[in-house]
C-alpha cells in the first residue's frame, strides 16, 4: 500500500503538542519539524480521519509531494534535525545526562547596563540568561525556546505521575492478593479438615 506524507501546523505549539497524542498510534511515522509543525506518514486512503484532527485542532494541513527526511533523537522522537531539536528539548537532556538548568548569570539590578550604539546614542540593554541578542525577535526566540522547555517537562512530570499511580494500584491489588490468599488457606484448611472428619 502507497504512503502519503502530511505537514499539520498551526500557530501554537501547544496545539501541536496535543494533537501528537492523537496521533501517536494511528500514524506510520510522526516527525516533528518546528514547534509549530509535524510531518506524518500514513496510509494513502486513510485521510479520513487525519481531516477530523486537524478540523478539531484548527491545523493547517498540506499534502508532500517527496517523503520527509528525518532522524531518531535521543529522546525517541523522530525530527527532520536533531541539532535544533535536542537544544530545547528536557527529554533529550535526561537522556544524555545534562543539566535541566545550567548555570547562568542571575539577573539581578546589575543586569541593566548601558550600551553605546554606533551612533553614539547611549541605549540600556537588559542582561537575561540564555539571551545574546537583545532584540524583540531575540527575545521572543527565548521566550518560545523556555515554552518548549516547559512543556517538556511538564510531560516528563505527567509521566513520572502516571507511573507512580499506576506503582500504587499495583501495590493495592498485590495487598488484596495478599489478603484473598490468607482467606483462601483458611478456606482450604478448613475443608480438608470436613474431610478427614467425615473419613
Amino acid at each position: 500500500m502507497a504512503h502519503l506524507w502530511i505537514r499539520l501546523d498551526s500557530r501554537n505549539p501547544l496545539t501541536i503538542k496535543k494533537s501528537c497524542r492523537d496521533l501517536v498510534g494511528r500514524v506510520i511515522n510522526l516527525v516533528q519539524e518546528t514547534q509549530t509543525s509535524i510531518c506524518i506518514e500514513v496510509p494513502e486512503g486513510e485521510q479520513g480521519w487525519v481531516d477530523k484532527i486537524s478540523r478539531d485542532f484548527n491545523l493547517n494541513q498540506t499534502i508532500l509531494i517527496e517523503p520527509v527526511q528525518y532522524e531518531k533523537a535521543p529522546c525517541g522522537i523522530l525530527t527532520t534535525s536533531v541539532k535544533k531539536h535536542h537544544i530545547a528539548c528536557t527529554k533529550c537532556k535526561i537522556a544524555e545526562g545534562r543539566p535541566l538548568n545550567p548555570q547562568g548569570p542571575k539577573p539581578t539590578s546589575s543586569s541593566l547596563r548601558p550600551s553605546r550604539s554606533k551612533n553614539g546614542k547611549v541605549k540600556t540593554v537588559l542582561g537575561l540568561p540564555g539571551l545574546s541578542d537583545f532584540t524583540l525577535n531575540g527575545f521572543l526566540s527565548l521566550l518560545k525556546s523556555r515554552q518548549e522547555e516547559t512543556m517538556d517537562l511538564a510531560e516528563v512530570y505527567e509521566q513520572a505521575i502516571k507511573a507512580l499511580e499506576g506503582l500504587e494500584k499495583v501495590e493495592n491489588l498485590l495487598t488484596q492478593l495478599q489478603g484473598e490468599k490468607k482467606q483462601h488457606i483458611q478456606a482450604l484448611n478448613f475443608f480438608l479438615e470436613e474431610k478427614r472428619k467425615s473419613s
